[in-house]
């Protein structure tokens, strides 16, 4: 987000390719090592892993960054998304997938915003969900999964 934000289009696609290449190739194992810690530590946990919202309502008027850096975010989360499913599946985990509940709520959207966008005063909360996100997207799609 950083190469998307300061450097411009051409930069953020080459930086979430980078990320997508690094994610096939490390994810996988890193959510192994966890998921395989948890069945370890509590054999009988019925865990629920949830997914991220895609950050960006496409095909929107939106100050920022450009329709090409804000799909290729989009992919680049999609993918992280499906990694984590296929990984949570694979250990009989349940996946929780909140990327319809943010429809409409993402950035750029023309509703109430569910994420957080970029604040230069405290990194750390951008692009992450608002209370709202939390409550309306996140956890309803978590209580369903988890029942």
């Amino acid at each position: 987000m950083t190469s998307c934000v300061l450097y411009g289009t051409t930069q953020c696609v080459a930086a979430v390719d980078a990320a997508m290449v690094k994610a096939r190739n490390d994810l996988p194992r890193l959510l192994d090592n966890v998921y395989n810690g948890i069945t370890t530590r509590s054999p009988s946990a019925r865990v629920v892993v949830v997914g991220y919202p895609v950050f960006y309502q496409l095909n929107t008027p939106c100050v920022g960054l450009s329709d090409t850096a804000r799909a290729k975010i989009n992919e680049g989360i999609n993918l992280v998304d499906d990694i984590i499913r296929s990984r949570a599946g694979a250990h009989g985990f349940r996946f929780a997938d909140v990327r319809s509940a943010f429809v409409g709520h993402q950035l750029c959207s023309y509703y109430e915003k569910w994420l957080h966008a970029l604040n230069i005063l405290d990194i750390g909360v951008s692009y992450h969900p608002t209370a709202a996100g939390q409550s309306g997207g996140n956890y309803p799609v978590f209580r369903s999964i988890a029942g």
